[in-house]
């Protein structure tokens, strides 16, 4: 998605190179789209959304490509050549600077956290309510082959479950969507935390670094941070780097300890709002999916009570089916906020290991200094 997005950012720029994987992530989520706003056409009854968008992304679609070319040595105008255009753009870049301008692959991606997590979310909900609308509002899971007569009967077919579900009103998709927030926002966090760990095991790692830092060996210690890679490892290896710069200048302990402890603090502070990020999302489905399962718990008993006050008789389909929106929108409330919980705690748990991991380490280089300054002055 932050391909996307610098697309759409260098909106009619010509110039410059663009990498394969910028140009091929801008195909991909421009297709996502293209297809989303196709479905939401068929159900506005027109495709005013899709032709607009189309216009609308047919200048960088364009820009992107003659970038693209540019980034193998060609001119723009390849990309007009059918298939040898495909070829190109498939191909890897020219390594280094070419006459189009440096390579892609060293520049640093920009800050677009906040605007992807909009469009994830924007997505989800999108994609939440084609489910409710297009799947479980199929003629298929109703009586007589439409959504506005009674659902299947469960005991007959399945249908009848995602045709209970439809009929549990406006909330459903709200909450579907709530519920598609958790799982995309968890498997991200699952990814990046796992990333942050490193290649291998921590505990090995931790292990082997504790190991050489204590007997001395600080370059092997720097070493395994290097094969480990990783926010654990990053933080660690300027703590190890630091301790040779402050043996080098020959503090004292406590110089020393306040340096040491300075420099992985300044290392953990850049790597936390990485760790930390879509957090705060997660922690907010916990609490919204439990209040829009309410609202829509609210809403079915509203109209099951319209039922019993309608004609001072009780209507026995609408209490019916008011008690099945009340009851649908809350199962599901309680199923997204449950998710959200276990997912928030989770990955709560593993920051906090991350962070411990990087404070022991810390811990052990100032020893591993307290003692050589100890050793000096016997």
């Amino acid at each position: 998605m932050n391909y996307y997005l610098k697309v759409l950012q260098n909106y009619a720029t010509f110039s410059g190179r663009a990498r394969r994987r910028e140009y091929w992530y801008f195909i991909l989520f421009n297709a996502i789209i293209a297809i989303v706003l196709f479905f939401v056409g068929i159900l506005m009854g027109t495709n005013i959304l899709s032709n607009i968008y189309s216009l609308a992304v047919l200048i960088p679609n364009i820009a992107v490509g003659v970038r693209r070319m540019h980034d193998v040595g060609k001119s723009g105008w390849f990309i007009l050549i059918p298939i040898y255009n495909l070829i190109l753009a498939c191909t890897e870049g020219t390594k280094g600077e070419n006459e189009y301008g440096a390579d892609p692959t060293k520049e640093s991606g920009s800050n677009l956290g906040g605007m992807i997590s909009v469009i994830i979310i924007a997505l989800c909900l999108i994609v939440g309510w084609c489910l409710w609308y297009f799947i479980m509002g199929a003629g298929g899971n109703f009586e007589n082959g439409v959504n506005t007569e009674p659902p299947l009967a469960v005991a007959d077919s399945w249908r009848g479950y995602l045709g209970m579900v439809y009929k549990g009103g406006i909330i459903v998709p709200i909450l579907l969507g709530c519920f598609l927030m958790v799982l995309v926002f968890s498997i991200e966090r699952f990814i990046v935390i796992a990333k942050a760990a490193g290649k291998g095991s921590l505990e090995a790692f931790m292990k082997r670094v504790q190991t050489s830092i204590k007997a001395g060996n600080i370059d092997e210690a720097i070493n395994a941070c290097d094969k480990q890679q990783g926010s654990v490892a990053n933080a660690i290896r300027s703590a190890l780097v630091k301790y040779q710069d402050v043996k080098k200048e020959g503090f004292n302990s406590e110089e020393a300890a306040e340096t040491i402890h300075k420099e992985i603090e300044e290392a953990t502070s850049l790597e936390m709002p990485m760790l930390e990020q879509h957090m705060t999302i997660l922690s907010t489905l916990v609490s919204l999916g439990t209040l829009a399962g309410l609202l829509g718990t609210v809403t079915g008993m509203i109209k099951a009570f319209a039922g019993l006050a309608g004609g001072g008789g009780a209507d026995s389909a609408e209490l019916a089916n008011g008690i099945s929106e009340a009851l649908i929108n809350t199962a599901t409330g309680i199923a997204t906020s449950a998710l959200a919980i276990i997912a928030y705690n989770f990955f709560t748990s593993k920051i906090d290991s991350l962070t411990y991991a990087i404070d022991e380490a810390g811990t052990t280089i100032v020893n591993t200094y307290r003692h050589f300054r100890g050793s000096l002055k016997q």
